[in-house]
């Protein structure tokens, strides 16, 4: 994997692309023709660190990428993956870092679901302000092949994340682990920005527990349809997890909407509410989370 790509310099975006460049690694990031103008003149900082990544634009790369890393937000997915339009070696690996559990599906629509490593990236608080950001910790990707299998490729992303020291988990069971996160975000990040909640507000109220749980159960019975492991057990995991967050920390649907930014939450309740059509689950707490949050974003 020696011509890397970034897609997305947000948050996650900057914080591999820093990762990359403290460790000698090159990678190049590609940007839409505005933004390289824009870029160009500025710099990022990152945890007080300056940097000058790579900018290149569709036009200007003027090489096969071999790996690709897609850390853009959801809502920009499908417009930003036309800028990979005749970048991609034929053997090409794309990796999407984003939360949720279709964008893999977005991506290999366009350009094939073979050329998909599933992933996702956890336990990170990193916080992009402007060319600003910062965070505490680096974070987890999680990645691995669909049917559960050790390949070369998978095994070239090891070493290729050895070399830049970001913190990796090869797994067996990516489908279920993303569902897993997928559970929690669809229940307190949806909860918090509705009713404004930290997470110690989670753990001093029953009523903010009840229904981050009703919320999350609509998920382990889609699951339970699909054939993918997640059950009760699964469940309180996730809601005992809250005990360990700060009480101040708020999610981070939360502080999109206290930043009036457009949320994900067509990632979560949407996403979710067609497959409980699909497989005939009733989804009523997340069409009424869908319709707050999306009342919320109205009124910015």
């Amino acid at each position: 994997m020696k011509n890397v790509l970034l897609l997305g310099l947000g948050a996650i975006g900057s914080l591999v692309a820093s990762k990359f460049s403290d460790n000698h690694v090159h990678m190049d990031v590609l940007l839409d023709d505005g933004r390289y103008e824009r870029y160009k003149k500025k710099s990022f900082v990152v945890n007080d660190k300056i940097y000058k990544f790579n900018y290149v634009t569709n036009s200007t790369y003027d090489k096969k990428c071999d790996f690709v890393i897609i850390a853009t937000k959801y809502n920009d997915l499908e417009s930003a993956l036309t800028q990979l339009d005749g970048l991609l070696s034929d053997d090409c690996v794309i990796m999407s870092l984003l939360n949720g559990i279709d964008s893999e599906a977005i991506i290999g629509k366009k350009f094939g679901l073979e050329r998909c490593v599933y992933a996702f990236i956890t336990s990170t608080d990193a916080t992009r302000v402007g060319y600003t950001n910062r965070f505490n910790a680096d974070g987890m990707i999680y990645f691995g092949e669909k049917d559960g299998s050790i390949s070369n490729r998978t095994n070239e992303i090891v070493r290729l994340f050895k070399r830049v020291k970001m913190n990796n988990k090869l797994t067996t069971d990516i489908v279920t682990k993303q569902w897993k996160k997928f559970m929690v975000n669809i229940g307190m990040n949806q909860v918090s920005a509705v009713l404004n909640a930290t997470y110690g507000d989670f753990s001093k109220s029953t009523e903010i527990l009840d229904l981050t749980k009703d919320a999350m159960e609509e998920v382990v019975e889609i699951a339970q349809a699909k054939h993918i492991h997640l059950n009760e057990k699964d469940k309180q995991k996730a809601i005992d997890l809250i005990a360990i967050l700060s009480p101040r920390g708020k999610t981070s649907m939360l502080q999109d909407v206290d930043a009036k930014r457009k949320t994900e939450v067509d990632m979560f309740a949407k996403v979710l509410i067609k497959m409980g059509e699909e497989c005939n689950v009733p989804t009523p707490i997340n069409k009424v989370l869908y319709q707050q949050i999306k009342a919320i974003e109205s009124m910015y």
